[in-house]
């Protein structure tokens, strides 16, 4: 491909003046510029995606075939997307194409699309790795243990190996010091933290291009760099020498204007004056005890005491408490760091101590890392992370297969290049030729540190690019097209203040402000769309604001301003809510749906575990587990499901005394040899023998099925699945209990059986306070959707709130017993014998300690942690089109008699426009960040933001709907009266008696018609009359895909249930005007289903439909065809003669002029031609009242009936009924 020039690129970028929607200089650069490294930083809506397709395409017409890319996603999600884009855009450039190469190649590029390397890197290797397994002795049946469930029980065999051979000294170091170590990360004589500690540096370790030379030769780097205070890195200091200039500046201003008076006050002022050079040399030089020695003989009393209101100065008691929160503020600091070095000298004391018990730890992690690693390899079960380290091993043993790959790619693209980690970039570097990688981010919205995702990867090719002798190219994309401008100056207004290369990465200068992009929306500002800042002012507050919990008055406040944009005609659909995490959701959604605005919970609540025909259900497995378990033999006995009464449960805990279990109770009842036998009746017996009968079966079958044919047979055993669809909420209580069976199923597929284990990983899971997200069904379309911040990522809403900005970041991880660094190794708390430093009769004094690579490892990880917080609130703004809600509170002491924040009144910006460290520094949350460039800005209006304090009285219009309907009680006194003196007339009473007595007899005469439901589905009908159903034929509709237990997928099984779904949502899916193996295979791609159920589709099968007379008719009147056709119709029960609704929906049905062809999919699986008549006659109900519906919609009697088998041995088979 020949290389455009600096000219040729210019020419292309003046050929974009004058259109409607240019290109910028930038992106014409990106798609066109080749023959180098190029590294897009790319701002939040300038284009990425777009500049990525734009380039592949640019590439396919200058002769580079797609299987020459190699294009790396960060999810799977992103890799069909760009497929998608890529599809389409192909597709409309060859329509617009004339010369016949350019055609060919893009005809081309279409067919290689589907195979062509664009995924996650995962994916790539996995690939790579089947293919070349033979170069490690591999098995080739290697399988992916994905299932975090196995992966824990691998590990603690093999940790529980380490600890008995250690304990019983035939380990690799003495039994003395390895218990030394354990106990080191143990408590409370539990273990189990030391697992965790073990595991902890697994997991990182794993992350690395070379583990074990990170475990062999760099875990104690720390040790040997930091052994003394001084040797701490500047950041442990930082910040200080300018807390005291800032002190001494202010007591300096204020001495001099008579602000600071009395004796006492001005002397201590004048004490610090004096010294002040002295305590900042002392900084300077990390002369750390002299600074002590000397900072704690000051005396912080400066500011006079307020003068009594009756004769007082307003003016100056306001420069005496800007004075004193200046000071407090200051202070604070320096008191953290005197804390900080008050044990310097035992720290510094038990440093080598530490250090050889952290040498032991890295003997035993090394071990066990060894040992996982060997496992895995000799079982053919390996973890991604092993896929990607295999891989790589690979290319740097086998020159020769390295060079095909480089030589094979044209180009190596990466998209979120800002979220990769070393052992990507690892693989990547082994791809590429030295000058072929384009890679694309922001490192601005780099958020998954969690994920062990490394930013100064990118920044390191930031900075290195735009030097003179640079190997690769920096391109900015900073042109926003996505938000309106009240969006973009409002986030660069906050970032250029917050961010600088010392705590936050990055200077956000003017080559990284976002510019408006779209001309169009630069003409639209208004002062309405300015962001605002809504604080509710919490006169009760007793919580802490590290609580996770939003609290319900920030959501009234929330409700209130969304109330108001939909009064103005904003769709609820515009609107979106942002949190740090999911666990709010359930009382987001209640508060906001009792102001009567529709929620969709992105990510659900994490409560199915707790829904009532869950618990139920679990209970009946805990009964045909252990029946000899009272609590849930019991709970089975008085559910719906059997309904003993407490007068029955009574009379069998009768038949024996109190040591015996309420099962052998049962068993005497039913044998009728109890202790009280007399008190067993006719109906009783008969109940315990049917209950025998039913629950003897279940507990045969345990042993004998799997656990989701038992799970059904329980359902259709007892009608408990139709039970819970007549109640309250029907339709998700039975998608539960769908969802019950199918997770079982999951779970058996991934290796595990039985019922046993089943119901011990739920009570594991239960205990542990977990839970799993609830199922999720007929989500409305237009409502407020809640996400986390991560989520949205990627995402853009009219509308954005913030929730709970006041919450302080979670800094729990700075305080670890293990803080690990990729340069400094580990760094541990110590657990020290202080016997022989103090004066005790104990045989013990053991004290835990920090060390110095813990303090070294904990101030970088404070200072990553700052940094992922802002670039976090980064791509909370930048979600926004036209305006951003932020929302929190504060307690009322923090506010002044004008509802100003105190804290903030002292903000500053620096002499380079940032804004003060200590502000910065802080963990108090976004609302501090917001707060302190809102003060320190001193035209307010320049913010690009509104502050409102939300006080009760600002609430008093917010009164939910179920409250508005309540009469008062004044009134329903009032209205009773009316009924005082109705006892009174003795007739009335004895007519209303026999009323009554004959309403019984009603009931008892019309049983059938009170019974019958009033609304039925097809399903429903057919399964009155049918009494064997196949499991197949039992599936939930009109809910969304729930998610499965997480640490339960797996690459390996596919469910029928599972498989049908995805058959069924694909033809319902695919566009019947354009019917190919592409089309069908790109709709495949498209479904979301896990991809292994993809794989299991049989896309020559589908395409036989098209073969058939029958597949070409529903080509040619595709435009004629309704598909997923909701219908209700009356009709008259004949037991009861009461009418009764069905609703449904039907498949497809295509309108002709004299005839509607009804058509309806099915997958029942069958090998046999003869199984054909059973299917349609198991069906012919159903498909009878389909047809009916229709005659009755359209005034057309004739109805053609046909079933698609698509289940079939080989092919696709139609069978008209």
């Amino acid at each position: 491909m020949q290389q455009l020039s600096d000219q040729e690129i210019d020419l292309l970028q003046q050929a974009e003046i004058g259109k409607e929607m240019p290109k910028t200089p930038e992106q014409i650069e990106a798609i066109y510029r080749t023959g180098t490294n190029i590294l897009v930083s790319a701002s939040a809506g300038s284009g990425k995606t777009f500049v990525m397709t734009e380039r592949i395409i640019n590439l396919i017409l200058n002769g580079v075939s797609l299987k020459n890319l190699f294009i790396s996603t960060f999810t799977n999600k992103a890799a069909a997307e760009l497929k998608l884009r890529l599809d389409k855009k192909i597709r409309e450039t060859r329509a617009h194409e004339r010369s016949f190469e350019e055609i060919h190649l893009l005809t081309t590029a279409l067919q290689d699309l589907s195979t062509a390397d664009i995924g996650t890197m995962d994916s790539f290797t996995l690939k790579f790795l089947k293919e070349n397994f033979y170069l490690k002795n591999l098995d080739p049946t290697f399988r992916l243990l994905v299932d975090s469930t196995e992966q824990e029980v691998i590990k603690r065999d093999i940790f529980d190996q380490l600890v008995e051979e250690h304990l019983a000294d035939q380990g690799i170091i003495s039994q003395e010091r390895f218990i030394q170590v354990m106990n080191n990360f143990s408590s409370d004589r539990k273990i189990d933290a030391f697992y965790s500690v073990l595991n902890k540096i697994n997991t990182f370790a794993d992350s690395l291009e070379n583990p074990i030379d990170w475990l062999e030769n760099d875990f104690l780097n720390g040790f040997s760099t930091y052994q003394s205070f001084t040797d701490l890195p500047d950041t442990f200091t930082n910040g200080l020498q300018e807390s005291l200039q800032e002190i001494y500046r202010a007591l300096l201003e204020n001495l001099s204007s008579g602000v600071i008076t009395g004796p006492a006050k001005i002397n201590n002022t004048e004490e610090f004056l004096a010294n002040f050079e002295y305590l900042y040399d002392c900084l300077g030089q990390k002369q750390f005890q002299k600074f002590a020695e000397f900072y704690r003989q000051m005396k912080f009393q400066f500011v006079p005491n307020a003068n009594n209101k009756d004769n007082r100065d307003e003016v100056l008691e306001a420069q005496k408490l800007s004075l004193k929160t200046l000071i407090t503020t200051n202070k604070a600091r320096l008191d953290q760091f005197i804390e900080a070095i008050k044990h310097q000298d035992i720290i510094e004391k038990y440093h080598q101590p530490a250090s050889a018990l952290t040498h032991d730890l890295q003997v035993i992690a090394l071990a066990f890392y060894q040992r996982y690693h060997d496992y895995k390899l000799k079982n053919a079960c390996l973890e991604y992370a092993d896929v990607t380290h295999l891989t790589i091993e690979i290319l740097q043993e086998n020159e020769v297969l390295r060079k095909v790959y480089q030589t094979q790619y044209f180009e190596v693209m990466v998209d979120e290049f800002q979220d990769t980690n070393h052992l990507q970039e690892a693989m990547l570097r082994l791809l590429s030729n030295g000058k072929n990688s384009f890679m694309v981010g922001d490192v601005k919205q780099s958020i998954y540190g969690f994920r062990l995702a490394d930013p100064s990867l990118f920044m390191s090719k930031y900075e290195a690019y735009q030097q003179p002798d640079a190997d690769g190219k920096l391109i900015r994309l900073k042109e926003n097209f996505r938000s309106y401008p009240e969006i973009i100056n409002f986030t660069n207004q906050i970032f250029e203040h917050l961010m600088d290369k010392k705590i936050g990465e990055m200077v956000y200068g003017p080559e990284e402000k976002l510019v408006v992009g779209n001309p169009k929306l630069a003409q639209e500002t208004s002062p309405d769309l300015t962001a605002e800042l809504l604080i509710y002012k919490d006169e009760k507050s007793v919580s802490s604001e590290t609580d996770d919990a939003v609290s319900t008055d920030e959501l009234v406040v929330t409700a209130q301003a969304i109330r108001q944009l939909l009064s103005k005609g904003t769709q609820p659909k515009d609107i979106v809510i942002l949190v740090r995490s999911k666990t709010n959701n359930a009382e987001i959604e209640r508060v906001l749906q009792s102001f009567d605005i529709p929620v969709v919970l992105d990510e659900g609540k994490m409560n199915y575990l707790q829904a009532m025909e869950v618990l139920v259900m679990l209970d009946v497995l805990r009964a045909i587990d252990n029946p000899l378990f009272d609590v849930s033999f019991v709970a089975l006995l008085k559910s719906p499901l059997f309904d003993f009464s407490e007068n029955d449960l009574a009379i069998i805990s009768l038949q024996a005394s109190n040591d015996v279990n309420f099962y052998d109770k049962y068993q005497k009842a039913r044998c009728q040899n109890g202790l009280k036998a007399d008190l067993i009746d006719t109906t009783l017996s008969v109940k315990l023998q049917h209950f025998e009968n039913t629950f003897s079966k279940w507990c045969q079958l345990a042993h004998q099925e799997s656990l989701h044919s038992l799970i059904w047979k329980i359902y259709r055993d007892t009608h408990y699945y139709d039970y819970v669809g007549g109640m309250k909420n029907g339709q998700l209580r039975q998608a539960n209990l769908a969802a019950l069976a199918d997770r079982a199923a999951t779970y058996e597929s991934s290796g595990y059986k039985g019922l046993f284990q089943f119901i011990k990983m739920i009570d594991n899971f239960m205990d542990s306070k977990n839970d799993l997200a609830a199922v999720n069904i007929a989500l409305p379309s237009d409502a407020v959707r809640v996400m986390t911040i991560h989520k949205s990522k990627g995402l853009e809403f009219p509308y954005v709130f913030i929730l709970n900005v006041n919450k302080k970041f979670n800094t729990k991880d700075l305080s670890s017993d293990l803080i690990l660094s990729r340069k400094n190794g580990a760094g541990i708390s110590f657990l020290a014998d202080f016997k022989k430093e103090i004066d005790t009769e104990f045989p013990f004094a053991m004290v835990k300690m920090t060390t110095l690579p813990q303090m070294a490892n904990a101030l970088e990880k404070e200072y990553q942690a700052l940094a992922e917080e802002m670039r976090m609130l980064y791509v909370a703004f930048t979600r926004a089109v036209k305006k951003i809600y932020m929302v929190g509170k504060v307690d009322a002491s923090k506010l002044d008699e004008d509802n100003q924040f105190i804290a903030y009144q002292t903000a500053a910006f620096n002499a380079n426009g940032i804004l003060d460290d200590t502000l910065r520094q802080s963990s108090q949350g976004y609302l501090n960040w917001v707060l302190g460039v809102y003060q320190a800005t001193t035209v307010k209006k320049a913010s690009g933001l509104k502050v409102r304090v939300v006080e009760d009285d600002d609430l008093k219009d917010m009164v939910p709907v179920d409250q508005k309907n309540q009469l008062s009680f004044e009134t329903l006194i009032a209205e009773s009266k009316q009924y005082d003196d109705a006892m009174a007339t003795i007739e009335e009473v004895k007519l209303a008696k026999q009323i009554l007595d004959s309403a019984d007899k009603l009931n008892d005469k019309y049983t059938v018609g009170i019974n019958l439901p009033t609304i039925q589905t097809p399903s429903q009908i057919k399964k009155r009359y049918e009494h064997l159903i196949s499991e197949q034929d039992v599936v939930v509709s009109n809910h969304q895909k729930y998610s499965q237990f997480e640490f339960l997928k797996t690459d390996k099984k596919v469910s029928p249930t599972e498989l049908g779904s995805a058959v069924h949502e694909l033809m319902q899916s695919l566009d019947f005007s354009n019917v190919t193996r592409e089309t069908l295979s790109q709709t495949i791609e498209s479904l979301t289903v896990r991809d292994e159920v993809k794989q299991k589709i049989k896309v020559d099968q589908i395409l036989s439909l098209f073969d058939t007379d029958f597949g070409q008719m529903m080509v040619t009147h595709h435009k004629s065809m309704t598909r997923e056709a909701p219908f209700s119709m009356l009709k008259t029960d004949q037991a009861s003669g009461e009418q009764y609704v069905i609703r449904g929906i039907i498949d497809g049905f295509i309108k002709l002029a004299d005839k509607i062809i009804l058509f309806d999919y099915k997958t029942d699986h069958f090998t046999n031609l003869e199984a054909i008549p059973e299917i349609k006659a198991r069906y012919q109900m159903q498909m009878s009242l389909y047809a009916e519906s229709l005659t009755t919609a359209f005034k057309q009697e004739k109805i053609e009936q046909y079933l698609i088998l698509l289940g079939g041995p080989d092919k696709v088979y139609i069978e008209q009924l």
